[in-house]
């Protein structure tokens, strides 16, 4: 994703030119949504990898 950021926020990214950055955009509103944990959240190590495995499948 890192690698086509600039071409993505351009518009300029062709889906389906690489997969390993498709795959990364499938994906990407989830990770964020994963990473923006609030401040009075708490979550297990074990509740945090299940989390991690639903947004791979």
């Amino acid at each position: 994703y890192r690698d086509a950021k600039d071409l993505i926020d351009i518009g300029a990214y062709t889906p389906g030119s690489n997969p390993k950055i498709d795959a990364s955009l499938a994906h990407m509103d989830r990770i964020q949504a994963f990473t923006r944990q609030r401040v009075d959240e708490y979550v297990t190590s074990q509740e945090m990898f299940q989390q991690l495995q639903e947004i791979f499948r």
